[in-house]
C-alpha cells in the first residue's frame, strides 16, 4: 500500500471508524444505563438491594472511550470495541435474573387495572 491515496483513504476510513466507535459505545451505555434504572426500580420495588456489580460492568465499558479515540490500529480498535460491548451485554444478560420481579409487578398493575383502581397512589402501594 503505498499510493498516497490509498493511505490518505484507508486513515480516513479509520478514523471514521473510531467515531462511530465512540458514538455506538455512548449510544449503547446510555440504553444500558436505562435498563438499568428501570431494574433497579423494579428492585425497590420488591426491597431487594440495587445491583452494583451490573453497574461497575457497566462503567467499565466507559474506560476503553479513551482507548478507541487513540488506538491506532484495526485489530487494537476492534479488540476494545468487543471489551466495552462484552461488559454492557454482560450487564444487560446479568438483567434477566430480575425478570420474575417484573412479571410479578406487571401482574400487580394489571390486577389493580382490572379491579378498576389504578391510580398513582394504588399503583405506589403496590409494594410489599
Amino acid at each position: 500500500m503505498s499510493d498516497p491515496r490509498l493511505i490518505a483513504a484507508f486513515d480516513l476510513l479509520f478514523t471514521t471508524a473510531r467515531l462511530q466507535g465512540l458514538a455506538w459505545t455512548i449510544i449503547d451505555f446510555l440504553c444500558v444505563f436505562f435498563v438499568l434504572r428501570i431494574v433497579d426500580q423494579i428492585r425497590l420495588r420488591f426491597r431487594k438491594r440495587r445491583a452494583r456489580g451490573r453497574w461497575i460492568l457497566a462503567s467499565l465499558s466507559l474506560l476503553g472511550l479513551p482507548a478507541i479515540a487513540r488506538v491506532e490500529n484495526r485489530k487494537g480498535f476492534f479488540e476494545i470495541e468487543a471489551v466495552c460491548v462484552t461488559l454492557q451485554f454482560v450487564a444487560l444478560l446479568l438483567c434477566t435474573f430480575d425478570i420474575p420481579c417484573f412479571l410479578e409487578l406487571l401482574d400487580r398493575l394489571e390486577k389493580l387495572r382490572s379491579d378498576g383502581d389504578s391510580s398513582p397512589e394504588q399503583v405506589a402501594q403496590t409494594r410489599n
